[in-house]
This record gives structure tokens, C-alpha cells and sequence, in this order.
């Protein structure tokens, strides 16, 4: 037995000497060189492409399996012509293969080193869109042919079709290198060229469930437009369990960005995380993420389960406060400029994120702009879904600058000359409502819009006008766009607004309704026209529908009715009163003595009922005053395009005869004096927007004269006859009286009356 086995193994020696002699003869006496136009001829057969080895072609097959090539090229197919001119579709200076034999007996691959050095890809798509990478079409006399086998027996089909189970095959590397590789894409159809250079490669001490270090650098390049990328990645990479996962653990890219989007500066960028993906469970878990762009930088950990069908979300995202004005030019777009050079200084998002794709929830969302911060959550699925609260916001602060005004110049005859240029400039070009034809909503958006929500603000300021305690509901489906709600409080008053846009049909429906109550007018007509027009706290009860979508189709088709009141008015007729003196000479003195009776402290009211009209309101009934004054009208106009108006008042001292602290003496109390309200919201002085009537005010003075001239004459005759009836008058006396009586009629002709 002992004498077998020592004969068994002697064999067994000696069949292994035979064979690795004979590997060592076929490497040492077969020199594949020699095979080089066999191998191109094959791949031209085969495969269609034209193969050239113009270099050196070496092999070992023990102790390593070990393969080296020199000096590659594949012709263009598209352009092939067998001639040495012929366009490459590919060039490789070196490759070489160093396999430890051996182990492949036991099913583990040792790979020594593999490096591709000098690998040169040029890609082209014609106008038709065909890539010179497809193979040629191959002709069926050297088409390979199909082995076939005989029939077998159903079992043994059966037995064929079994998959065998799979067995781990172990795979560990030294190193693998691409040095040198360049990747050049043309599309003729887009006009567009993309450039891959310098692409290097590098992997070593690969070994399955172990980190190794990997390293990637590369520079990209495209025409249109303008584009440079350079790029430099390093990392850990473990594949574990038979490759199904795989980790990028310190995984840092760095690259500068250079181009037309960056106005031809580097923009430098550097992302950094920790990534994990399970293949078999479509996992993908990213930690530590850290993304720099310039000024922006982003931070957070996201993980993604079910890519291929749910696509389930979950982690948390934080954009750092960044200053947009700084980023934007880096980007190469346009800093906005704003009227407060501090505004967009700090922008800043941060969130929790939860959901899928189709049904994402915002959590804890905190939004930073400057000094306003604005937190709650928002749901983005088919409807978009939101509930936030924000602090105090100055939005003037994020309009453009508004135009600094002229200088005036400092001597007095210019000044004067100027005032008369300017107010002759404002009579023919003076302020007026925007007006536009152009389409003023994306009614193809209002009709894509499904949301709905609530916005609630401590403060907004627009265009001067602090608004506290806002609170905005909205919603949005089918073409129906609605603002629920849009309440706050303003100076020293409150409002509330719900509108509807109903953009189903060809032009937009609007629907409104305003209420304001108790809104301090001073500061409000201050803001709206930069000049105090009045006092007094403000309420209005307005509604009006409108159709179009232009400025002027939308004012020009409004309808409505509006509801005014004023309270706490704080009227000055100084100037009212000037006025009448110098239309009614003869009340001159008696007017100036009266001025000082006037007691603008005292509070008035007025209510105004308006009718909207296009762009008219139409003033139908204004009534009010205070104690002594009292105004009223029956018919106004204001016109919002050209903020012009046209009111005619009639004002009135109201006394009772023996009142002394009554602003009117016995000759104007009781009497209603016509004052026409005429001009133009802040262009014309608020001092000349109410005058007396001077088209009507002779009426006035000729009632009056007339009653004066028939008091004093009926005063003297009283006096003569003695109070005395007509009885008892002689003849004499009732010639006088008659001829009194004549002449009263006589003033009264003459007096038109």
C-alpha cells in the first residue's frame, strides 16, 4: 500500500512538471507577436472593427496569468477606409493583466495589477443620430455561426434549464490604474462638443469586506455653452457581501467650475459625505453630508429606501445663511439692488424631510431672510399644502431703489422759475395709475395650481404701510384661485380682504371684497400719495367683480359699490373761508374776524356712498361735518387712472341765532356755500384741492344781498310808519310803502331772483 501511494504521488509530480514545463515552453517558444494579423482579422470578422496592434503584444501563463499590449488602434467604422489615414475610434498606448493562476482553482481571483494607460475615445453622432461606437453590420459568409447540440430527452432539458446555484467567488486586487485616459463626445445634431481629459484611475489593496483607498481625477470641457470642470475625488470604498453593499466612507470631491455661467471665474465646489448602498433592498443612506459652492454651503443626512418604485425619503437639510448678492455674480447671474443695500444678506433653509417623492413632508422647516425667520411645515404631493408663521418683514426694503428726487436750485428767482416749470410739469405729466395691456397672471398656472394654506406674520410693511398681525389663507384647484382670508391690523385700524380669480374660462373672473375699520387716514394718505391730505380714522365697506387680464382691461371692466365713513375728521377751513373772502369782497372783514372762531380740534365725520365704475367711482351721496360745519353732495367723480377728482360740496355754518360761540357772524350762518373739490391726488396742494365754487357763488352773495337790502329796508320803513297796520296808514304812508315794495321787486330783477 505505502509502495502505491509513494507510485501515485510520483505520478502525480511528474504530470505536474509536465504541464507547468509545457506552459513555460508555449510562453517561451510561442510569441503571440506572431498572431498579431490573426487577431486583427478575427476582429474584423466578428466584431466589424478595424483593429491595428502596431506595438508589442507579451504573455505569461505561470506562475501568473500575465497579458500586455502596446499600441492599440481601432478605426472610426463610420469612416473606415482601411487606409492609414483613417480617423481612430479609439487608441490604447498600454494595458496590462497580471492574474495569480493558481488561485482560480479554488475559486478566488488574485489580480497582481491591471493598468490602462493612454486610452483614447473619440465618439461622434451624425445628423441622423447614429454613433460611430455601433458596429458595423457584418455580413452573413463571416457571420459566426450558431452551435447547436441534438436533441435531448425532456429531463435532461429540464435538468439543463435548472439554474446551478451560485457560488462566492473571492476577488482581490493589488491595484488597478487608468492613467492618461481622454473621452472626446461630438454631436452633430445638437452642434455640441464634450471633452473628457486627463481621466486618471486608481484603486489599490482591493479586498472584499475591507476599505481600500480609491482615487479619481479628471477635467471636463463642453462648447455650448462655455464649460470647464476640473475634479479631483478620493475616498474608502468597501464592497461587502458579494458586492450588494457597497460604502464610500470620507468621501471628498473638489472641483473648480469655469465658464459662461460663471462669467469666466472659478467657481470652486466641495462636497463631502459618507454613503452606503444596499442593492438588494434599494438602500441608499447618505451621512455627513457637507456641500460647498462658493458662499452656499449645504449640510444634512438623507436616506433613500425603495428607489426603483416608492422612493422613500427620510433625513434633514440645512442651507447655511449665505449673502445672495455676493453668490449670484459668482454664478454669473446679476445682483438684484435693492433699496436697502442690507437686505438678502442672510438667506437661510433648514428642514426635516419625510415621505416619498410623490408625498414629501417639510417638517420643522425654518426659513431666514435677514431678520424675518419664518418656521412651520409644508406637504409637497399632488397637493401642495402648507401652515407657517413668520416674523416682522420690511418688504420696501427688497424693492428696487426708488429715484432721488431733484435738486432745488438755492437762488430765489430760479426757485420761483422752477416751481412754475415743475407745476406746469405736473399738470401735463402728472402721477397716474399704471396702465398696461400686456397679460398681467399666468393663467395657464392658476389653472395648474392645487394647494391651499395659511401664512400667518407679526408684520408687513409695503410701500410704507406696517402691517401687524397678518394672517393670509389661500387655495388653489382647477382654475379656482382663492384668497380666503387676508386680515391684519393698520394703522391703529384693521382690515380684511377675500378675492377670487376664476381663470376656468377664456379671461380671468376677479371678485372682491374689502373691509377697513378704523384705519388712521394721516399716515395712510402720507404713504399713499407722500402728503397728508387729511385726518380722521377710516372705515369702508367695498366689493367689486372685474374680468380680464390686463391693467386696463381689469380697471376698465370693474364693478362694485363702496360704503365710506370717516371719523374723528380734523378739518382746516382757513383755507376755505380765504377763499370766500376773496370771492365775496364785501364779507372780507367780516370773514377774517371770523377765523379765529374756527376750531379745527373739533372732530367731524363724513360718509360717502360710491359706485365703481371702469375706471370712475362715482360719488353718489356724501353727507357730514361737525358741530357748527356741515357739508353734503349729491354727485362726485374720481378717476383712478389719472387720480383726478371732481367733487362738488356744499358747506354750512349751522347756528342757532343767539349762539356766541358760533364761527359765523348772522350774515353767512345757515347758508350753504358751494366749494367745488378739484385736482389731483399729490400733484395738486392739498390747500387748493377744496375752493369755493366761484361758478356758483354769485348765486350765493345775490341771495344774500338781496335779504340784507329787503332787511334794512323793511327796517326803515318799519321805523317811519311806526308799526302801524296798513289800516291805519294815511294815504301818504301807503304811497311810501308801495314804492318800498316796488323797489324790493326792482332788487330782486335786478338780483336775477
Amino acid at each position: 500500500m505505502a509502495r502505491f501511494i509513494k507510485w501515485f504521488f510520483g505520478i502525480l509530480i511528474a504530470l505536474t512538471a509536465i504541464v507547468v514545463l509545457a506552459l513555460i515552453a508555449i510562453t517561451t517558444l510561442i510569441d503571440p507577436n506572431d498572431y498579431k494579423d490573426q487577431i486583427e482579422k478575427i476582429a474584423k470578422e466578428k466584431a466589424g472593427y478595424s483593429l491595428h496592434i502596431n506595438g508589442d503584444i507579451a504573455w505569461s501563463l505561470y506562475p501568473q496569468i500575465g497579458f500586455a499590449i502596446n499600441d492599440l488602434v481601432i478605426d472610426d467604422p463610420s469612416v473606415s477606409n482601411g487606409s492609414a489615414s483613417t480617423p481612430a475610434l479609439a487608441t490604447l498606448s498600454k494595458a496590462t493583466l497580471d492574474l495569480a493562476l493558481m488561485p482560480l482553482f479554488s475559486q478566488q481571483i488574485q489580480l497582481n495589477g491591471l493598468l490602462i494607460d493612454g486610452l483614447t475615445l473619440k465618439l461622434k453622432k451624425d445628423k441622423a443620430g447614429k454613433g460611430n461606437w455601433e458596429a458595423p453590420k457584418i455580413s452573413a459568409t463571416t457571420s459566426p455561426k450558431v452551435l447547436t447540440t441534438p436533441a435531448a430527452s425532456t429531463s435532461t432539458q429540464t435538468t439543463q434549464a435548472t439554474p446551478a446555484k451560485s457560488t462566492a467567488i473571492a476577488f482581490t486586487a493589488n491595484y488597478v490604474t487608468i492613467k492618461g485616459g481622454q473621452v472626446q463626445f461630438t454631436d452633430e445634431q445638437t452642434k455640441q462638443t464634450l471633452a473628457l481629459s486627463d481621466l486618471n484611475f486608481d484603486a489599490k489593496n482591493i479586498e472584499p469586506e475591507k476599505a481600500f483607498p480609491l482615487a479619481l481625477s479628471f477635467n471636463f470641457s463642453q462648447q455650448k455653452p462655455a464649460l470647464n470642470v476640473g475634479a479631483q475625488l478620493n475616498t474608502q470604498l468597501t464592497l461587502a457581501n458579494q458586492f450588494d453593499e457597497i460604502s464610500l466612507n470620507d468621501f471628498q470631491l473638489s472641483a473648480d467650475v469655469k465658464g459662461d455661467a460663471t462669467k469666466n471665474q472659478t467657481l470652486p465646489v466641495k462636497l463631502m459625505m459618507d454613503t452606503k448602498v444596499k442593492l438588494s433592498t434599494q438602500q441608499l443612506d447618505i451621512t455627513k453630508l457637507s456641500l460647498a459652492l462658493a458662499d452656499l454651503a449645504v449640510s444634512g443626512n438623507v436616506a433613500i429606501k425603495d428607489w426603483g418604485t416608492t422612493k422613500s425619503l427620510n433625513g434633514s437639510i440645512k442651507l447655511s445663511p449665505f449673502n445672495v448678492k455676493t453668490l449670484l455674480p459668482k454664478l454669473g447671474i446679476a445682483a438684484p439692488v435693492t433699496a436697502n443695500t442690507a437686505s438678502l444678506s442672510q438667506v437661510g433653509v433648514s428642514t426635516k424631510i419625510a415621505g416619498t417623492a410623490s408625498d414629501l413632508v417639510l417638517n420643522d422647516l425654518a426659513i431666514q431672510l435677514d431678520q424675518t425667520n419664518i418656521n412651520g411645515q409644508v406637504n409637497l404631493s399632488e397637493r401642495i399644502t402648507f401652515n407657517l408663521a413668520g416674523t416682522s418683514i420690511n418688504v420696501d426694503d427688497y424693492l428696487p431703489p426708488k429715484p432721488e428726487k431733484a435738486e432745488t436750485t438755492k437762488s430765489s428767482a430760479n426757485t420761483t422759475t422752477a416751481n412754475q416749470s415743475t407745476s406746469q410739469k405736473a399738470k401735463t405729466s402728472a402721477k397716474s395709475a399704471p396702465t398696461s395691456t400686456a397679460p398681467l397672471l399666468p393663467i395657464e398656472t392658476l389653472r395648474s395650481l392645487n394647494l391651499g394654506g395659511e401664512l400667518t406674520m407679526k408684520g408687513i410693511t409695503i410701500n410704507k404701510m406696517p402691517m401687524e398681525n397678518m394672517i393670509i389663507k389661500v387655495g388653489a384647484k382647477s382654475g379656482l384661485v382663492q384668497l380666503k382670508q387676508l386680515s391684519g391690523n393698520l394703522f391703529a385700524g384693521n382690515f380684511l380682504v377675500d378675492a377670487t380669480i376664476n381663470a376656468k374660462g377664456k379671461q380671468p373672473v376677479i371678485q372682491a371684497n374689502k373691509k377697513l375699520q378704523g384705519i388712521n387716514i394721516s399716515p395712510l394718505t402720507i404713504a399713499l400719495t407722500g402728503k397728508e391730505v387729511t385726518s380722521g380714522d377710516l372705515s369702508l365697506n367695498a366689493s367689486f367683480s372685474t374680468t380680464g387680464n390686463s391693467i386696463d382691461a381689469i380697471r376698465g371692466n370693474a364693478k362694485g359699490n363702496a360704503l365710506l365713513n370717516i371719523t374723528k375728521a380734523k378739518l382746516d377751513l382757513s383755507s376755505l373761508l380765504s377763499g370766500i373772502q376773496q370771492s365775496v369782497p364785501a364779507f372780507s372783514q367780516q370773514l377774517e374776524s371770523q377765523k379765529e372762531k374756527l376750531r379745527p380740534e373739533d372732530e367731524a365725520q363724513l360718509k360717502a356712498n360710491v359706485t365703481i365704475n371702469g375706471d370712475k367711482l362715482l360719488i353718489t351721496q356724501v353727507t357730514g361735518g361737525r358741530k357748527y360745519e356741515q357739508i353734503q353732495s349729491s354727485k362726485g367723480v374720481f378717476n383712478i387712472a389719472t387720480l383726478e377728482m371732481k367733487v362738488p360740496v356744499e358747506f354750512t355754518v349751522t347756528c342757532e341765532p343767539n349762539d356766541p360761540e358760533c364761527p359765523a357772524n348772522k350774515n353767512l350762518r345757515n347758508t350753504p356755500w358751494p366749494i367745488i373739490c378739484k385736482g389731483q391726488l399729490g400733484v395738486t396742494p392739498n390747500k387748493q384741492l377744496c375752493l369755493p365754487d366761484t361758478s356758483k357763488i354769485g348765486k350765493v352773495i345775490k341771495a344774500k344781498a338781496k335779504e340784507k337790502i329787503s332787511q334794512k329796508l323793511s327796517e326803515k320803513l318799519a321805523e317811519k310808519l311806526g308799526g302801524k297796520d296798513d289800516a291805519d296808514l294815511s294815504e301818504k304812508d301807503r304811497a311810501k310803502k308801495q314804492v318800498v315794495n316796488e323797489g324790493l321787486k326792482l332788487i330782486e330783477g335786478w338780483l336775477g331772483q
